[in-house]
C-alpha cells in the first residue's frame, strides 16, 4: 500500500503568519465593537506566540483564529465579562 508523503512544515515556519492572520481578526472585532474580546484575545495570541513555538503552540493559535471567526460569525457570544474577580462578586480593588 502506498502512502501519500505530506509535506508538514515546522511551527517556527508556520506561527510568524499565523499569528499575523490573528492580529487581522482582532482588527475585525475593534471593527465590529468588539474591543473587550480584541483585547483578550490579543493578550492570550501574544502570550503562546513569544513562548510557545512548537505544534502545541500552533494548535492553541489555530484554536484562537478560529475562535475570532466564530464571534465574527455570531456563532459564538464574546467574553465581555470583566473577569474572575468580578464573577465572585469582588472588585479588583478588593483585598
Amino acid at each position: 500500500m502506498l502512502r501519500s508523503v505530506e509535506t508538514q512544515t515546522s511551527p517556527a515556519e508556520d506561527l510568524p503568519a499565523l499569528y499575523r492572520s490573528i492580529l487581522d481578526g482582532i482588527a475585525d472585532l475593534e471593527r465590529a465593537g468588539q474591543h473587550r474580546e480584541a483585547a483578550l484575545i490579543r493578550t492570550e495570541a501574544t502570550g503562546v506566540y513569544s513562548t510557545s513555538w512548537d505544534e502545541g503552540g500552533r494548535r492553541r493559535l489555530l484554536h484562537i483564529r478560529r475562535r475570532i471567526g466564530r464571534v465574527i460569525a455570531g456563532d459564538e457570544r464574546p467574553r465581555n465579562n470583566p473577569g474572575r474577580w468580578r464573577e465572585r462578586g469582588r472588585s479588583l480593588t478588593a483585598r
